[in-house]
């Protein structure tokens, strides 16, 4: 008995990160399809964009890196997925350089369907202003065709039919912002009224805490779990799931190995007063 509590306590720490890599990879290779409860902040998210009047504008906020598109493209797909899906038209525009790289990529993977570019969505590129863009964020609110007089594409917007009507930011019925640059905060200071939903990692939404309580911010996805979350409603089940199973799989193996360690030297400890 002692030799086995000894062999438990010693365990050499190679066959743990083994056993790490086992349980993380197999979910991934296999996905398990494990209960995801689903969150209030998730839950808003999905019911406030599927209860949006028909014709309703969505200025979608990419403000992710070209790395964000690494660990952030399920956010990215599962939302845009969703309101491509709606009777909604859709504005992409982003403050961050890369945003509308990330953009191109996004529509490429999840395809528009039936939607008409110009008609029920546009992609105005990139905003000037980064790495500080609240004036140039605040003035875009304030004048949207004079701050953006042509799309990514070079098309000048008063020729697109969604942009005839869309010239402030009293225009926009819903703000989704996929931060990277901490933007949330700015559209809930310069675009006031403007009801905003939050793809955010958790530590900046910890951040828009206060914003969200009192009502500007209608929802949040949070982290990789909201995503997740959010491809269970959505019933599109993508990478995020298969993570958070991954995740999940990892949390037990690290609780057993804890709680073995523990009996193990709670046993030991106790064979040695006797």
């Amino acid at each position: 008995m002692s030799n086995i509590l000894d062999k438990l306590l010693n365990i050499d720490r190679h066959i743990i990160y083994l056993m790490i890599a086992i349980v993380v990879t197999a979910p991934i290779l296999s996905p398990l399809g494990l209960p995801l409860p689903v969150s209030k902040s998730t839950t808003e998210v999905y019911e406030y964009l599927k209860n949006l009047p028909p014709g309703s504008v969505v200025l979608f906020h990419n403000g992710g890196s070209e790395g964000q598109w690494a660990y952030g493209a399920p956010d990215l797909v599962v939302i845009g997925r969703h309101i491509l899906e709606l009777p909604v038209k859709v504005i992409f525009v982003s403050f961050h350089y890369a945003g509308p790289t990330n953009t191109e990529k996004l529509l490429q993977l999840i395809g528009i369907g039936a939607k008409e570019y110009g008609v029920d969505y546009v992609n105005l590129g990139f905003i000037p202003g980064y790495p500080q863009p609240e004036p140039s964020l605040a003035a875009f609110g304030r004048d949207i065709h004079s701050i953006c007089p042509v799309d990514y594409y070079g098309n000048p917007i008063n020729d697109l039919p969604l942009m005839k009507n869309v010239k402030t930011s009293a225009d926009i019925d819903v703000i989704i912002d996929l931060g990277g640059i901490a933007t949330g905060e700015m559209f809930v200071k310069q675009w006031a009224g403007v009801p905003v939903i939050g793809i955010w990692a958790p530590s900046y939404t910890a951040t828009m805490a206060a914003y969200y309580e009192e009502g500007s911010v209608v929802g949040i996805l949070v982290g990789i779990r909201g995503t997740a979350e959010y491809e269970f409603l959505t019933k599109h089940p993508g990478q995020a799931i298969v993570m958070q199973d991954a995740i999940s799989i990892y949390h037990v193996l690290f609780v057993a190995l804890l709680m073995v360690g523990n009996v193990a030297f709670l046993l030991k400890k106790f064979r040695r007063s006797q």
